[in-house]
């Protein structure tokens, strides 16, 4: 089994393939138990996990595959000796452990599986030896920590190559798609065998927009030296072709130069002829004389195999395909989609096509449809070379969010191949996604120490940029973007530069530096809208408009909301147009046309349901909820939620889930469901911090102090509060930050130092104001009334209250307009004036106990009760306070129930 295994590195071994090699068709054994028994006896030698494997991963229902890349070597004297006395097997295993490669020493070439008892034996034996070293190395090395100093410093480094874009001397538009096939062809030859690193179309195509570069037979050295700067590219392949179309004998000529991108010396001239229908031939014919020309050996008829299959097999096939990446390389995904509809229909067996039509579709923002042609893809890679399989299946993996076994595939391709880049950055990015920025930056850290241009390659900033803002310390996330823009900026990689500066853009805006953020977002839209991408400049509209949003310019962010819509439309970005319907919605609400907010959401939800973007949908979802709650109607509010929760549940991304659950322990609080509301926000306090989302976790923790706050649970409260304003403010959140002191304020009033209060809610007054956020602002004028009231102050806690009026009336947010309305009766009790509090606190009341708002409904009640108390109606207000401690202990309001308690007392005392 183990030999089985190395000797198709990185592979999947299929349980077929196991069972026709090591029993044969005539003997029968129970395959399963036999096979499970053995690779538990190997894992057992190996020290190794099914769990987390660091040698043998298993593919459910499918088969397994050695992870550790493998070398061979000369067979070792001392080993020849100690099996001397024995016939020697063509093949022997050492389990030698070094760092993360096993090395197999061969006696010969040729393979044989009947000594696949001693091979196992010999491993049990040699991997006692070297158990140490393997434990050892395991712990520096391991898993999710990608290569050691040692090996980044020591690899070889293949020459690379980037076949460019061929010209079309024919002029006939019915041969444009040879311009894009003809390499790709060429570049499938040059990859074969593993010996020359060939440069991905996508990022030849990106240079020449970069460069603005026309299609040429070659090109001089100053322009080679920047194409080697933006690609990290040795050689250069270009050329043209001229395509007779005539329809009695089509002829097919192809011109191939190979120049030096260091030198920008012409190493090669190569010129094939054949026809339009034999285009494959030719490849083979041109690439093979490439190859020699590079020094790399001709490939054997076992790689000739994956570069077939690399290959669509027919010409209708072949042309389409290429009509399809060109047209992905040029932005226009509708198009693309048809082309490669089209390639899958002529050649349904093409991997490759498959995952091409993957890429659009998910530019679409068809996730399910993304999903599938994936899973077609990774299916159908069983014929691609070593490379491209692993490739599919990280693409694969990584559209399913099955973010483990992607960073296990990505880890592994980058393992095989280290002098490439690209697999080490799609490493960085699926560590990311899944929320492990730690070893995100970590494998960036290894990516710098590459040979030179690798390791100043921008991406490795932008990436960076990424994985910091996914640890949420958005100071480091600016600079890496800041970093990347001026690096792209001076290789001439405009594109690059424009992302970059999107993401700085967003990292400021975290930052709380709105011009700042506004002026790099205008950067990135110029570049983007200069090199015709359209759908990036909508999503620069979104950005933008958030920033405008968190200045408190709510027309300006509504305004760029609704130019982002239609030309998501246009390009046929349903994705984006969900996230921009969704956005709009909450401009329009936040501006107090929930009419149209309620009308924006359901056109966003009706678009996320219908490109299953799970993801949208639960946010136009919850965000709809969030209208409802803000109306008043917790019922269909917490329908919504609970509904939206079990998609979350479905998807299995703890941070989804918990902003659910805190969405919903919320409405849960506010219905008087003390219970199963601090079982929602403790879950989700759970799930986030095991997910790394500090920016909810906040959230949960400043929402559970609430809770625990009218259970009487001061200090506790006061912890969790601590401990958001901690993590709020290292995010740079200003308008968090500002909530909190807020709520540890009221903490102050409850815990008797109402003294501690007023400087603090001023303060975050001032600050909240200043950032135009009402609703949050007029949440606090509340707490600074009763503060001022319990100092003694009723003409200044009524100067708050009277100033506060113009804010609230803004506000549809029925938990600022309840807390303001009962603070208000108190305080126009305070100074006198019983008969505007009573007919306040009563309209509330009612109000409130319609509505579901058991908490408010309950303090109403107990300012009622005060109000009686001071007007000497001790007897009803007795009855009152007697009823209040009741239903606020049943319900856990054991803050209120205390409060009553004690002013009954007050009451009974002479």
């Amino acid at each position: 089994m183990l030999a089985l295994l190395l000797e198709h590195p990185g592979e999947l071994v299929t349980r077929e393939e196991i069972q026709q090699k090591l029993w044969p068709a005539d003997t029968y054994v129970a395959f399963d138990d036999g096979l499970n028994t053995a690779m538990k006896k190997l894992r057992s030698a190996l020290g190794d996990s099914a769990d987390s494997p660091r040698f043998i991963e298993t593919v459910p229902r499918r088969g397994y595959r050695f992870l550790a890349p493998v070398s061979i070597a000369p067979l070792r004297e001392p080993l020849a000796q100690v099996a001397a006395s024995e016939p020697l097997p063509s093949e022997v295993v050492v389990a030698a452990r070094e760092r993360t490669r096993v090395v197999v020493e061969s006696s010969s070439p040729k393979r044989t599986w009947l000594w696949s008892g001693l091979l196992l034996a010999l491993a049990l034996a040699a991997g006692a030896a070297y158990l140490y070293r393997i434990r050892h190395d395991a712990a520096s090395n391991e898993p999710g920590k990608g290569l050691s100093a040692a090996s980044i410093n020591t690899f070889r480094t293949r020459p690379s190559v980037a076949v460019l874009s061929f010209r079309n001397l024919s002029a006939r538009r019915e041969s444009t798609w040879l311009s894009t096939a003809v390499p790709e062809m060429l570049t499938t030859e040059l990859a074969a065998g593993e010996e020359l690193r060939t440069i991905p179309g996508e990022n030849v195509a990106r240079m020449k927009a970069d460069l603005s570069l026309p299609d040429s037979d070659s090109y001089a050295k100053d322009t080679l030296s920047r194409m080697r700067d933006n690609l990290g590219s040795d050689y250069v392949v270009l050329g043209s072709f001229f395509d007779s179309g005539a329809p009695s004998s089509p002829s097919l000529r192809l011109d191939v130069r190979l120049q030096d991108a260091r030198t920008g010396e012409i190493l090669a001239t190569i010129s094939a002829n054949g026809k339009e229908a034999g285009l494959s031939d030719l490849a083979v014919k041109v690439g093979s004389e490439l190859r020699q020309k590079l020094g790399a050996a001709q490939f054997s008829l076992a790689q000739a195999a994956t570069v077939n299959a690399s290959m669509p097999s027919t010409q209708d096939a072949a042309r389409l395909y290429a009509e399809g990446l060109q047209r992905l390389r040029a932005l226009d995904a509708i198009g693309a989609r048809t082309a490669l509809e089209g390639a899958v229909a002529a050649d349904p067996n093409f991997s490759l096509a498959h995952a091409a039509l993957a890429d659009a579709w998910s530019g679409l923002g068809y996730d399910q449809k993304a999903r599938e042609e994936a899973e077609k893809a990774f299916d159908l890679s069983g014929p691609l070379s070593r490379e491209q399989r692993l490739w599919v299946e990280g693409r694969y993996l990584q559209a399913t969010h099955e973010w483990t076994k992607a960073i296990d595939t990505y880890r592994s391709i980058y393992r095989f191949f280290p002098d490439n880049l690209e697999y080490g950055l799609r490493l960085v990015k699926v560590q990311t996604s899944a929320r492990q920025g730690k070893d995100a930056l970590a494998t960036l850290a290894e990516l710098r120490k590459l040979p030179t241009p690798a390791s100043a390659d921008p991406r490795i900033d932008l990436a960076e940029s990424e994985a910091e803002s996914a640890v949420g310390d958005f100071p480091k996330d600016e600079a890496a973007a800041s970093r990347a823009a001026e690096k792209a900026k001076a290789l001439g990689m405009r594109l690059l530069q424009a992302r970059a500066r999107h993401f700085q853009c967003w990292a400021l805006h975290k930052m709380g530096q709105a011009a700042a953020a506004k002026s790099a977002c205008d950067e990135s839209s110029r570049i983007f809208a200069e090199a015709g991408d359209r759908d990036m400049v909508a999503s620069l509209l979104v950005t933008t408009a958030a920033v405008l949003e968190e200045t408190g310019d709510i027309p300006g962010a509504k305004a760029r909301y609704e130019q982002a819509v239609p030309i998501y439309r246009e390009t046929g970005d349903e994705g984006g147009m969900t996230a921009a319907l969704n956005n709009l919605a909450i401009a329009q609400r936040n501006a107090g046309d929930y009419a149209a907010a309620r009308k924006t959401y359901g056109e966003s939800i009706a678009v996320a349901k219908k490109i299953g973007d799970k993801d949208n949908l639960m946010l136009g979802m919850g965000n709809l909820a969030d209208l409802y709650y803000w109306e008043g109607d917790l019922a269909n509010a917490r329908d919504i939620l609970e509904q939206v929760l079990v998609t979350a549940r479905e998807t299995g991304a703890k941070d989804r889930i918990a902003v659910q659950l805190n969405n919903l322990g919320q409405v849960m609080y506010s219905q008087g469901d003390l219970p199963g509301a601090q079982r929602a926000l403790e879950e989700a306090i759970t799930l986030s911090q095991q997910a790394g989302e500090k920016r909810q976790l906040g959230y949960h923790l400043s929402a559970l102090a609430d809770l625990l706050q009218v259970e009487a649970k001061l200090p506790e409260a006061r912890q969790y509060r601590l401990q958001s304003l901690e993590i709020r403010t290292a995010l740079g959140d200003k308008a968090d930050a500002a909530d909190t002191r807020v709520t540890l304020a009221d903490g102050s009033i409850e815990e008797g130092h109402p003294d501690q209060a007023e400087a603090p809610l001023r303060a975050a007054i001032a600050e909240l104001k200043s950032l135009k956020l009402v609703d949050d602002e007029g949440a606090a004028y509340p707490v600074l009334a009763r503060a001022l009231l319990a100092l003694g102050r009723p003409a200044d806690a009524l100067k708050v209250v009277e100033g506060a009026a113009s804010t609230v009336s803004q506000s549809h947010n029925q938990d600022v307009q309840f807390t303001n309305a009962i603070a208000a009766a108190r305080v126009f009790a305070a100074n006198g004036r019983s008969d505007e509090a009573l007919r306040t606190l009563k309209a509330n009341y009612a109000r409130a106990t319609k509505l579901g708002f058991f908490g408010y409904a309950l303090d109403a009640r107990l300012a009622l009760a005060e109000i009686e108390a001071k007007a000497g109606k001790t007897t009803s207000a007795k009855s009152a306070l007697g009823l209040i401690q009741k239903d606020a202990t049943t319900k856990g309001y054991l803050l209120i129930a205390h409060k009553a308690a004690a002013l009954e007392q007050t009451i009974a005392q002479p």
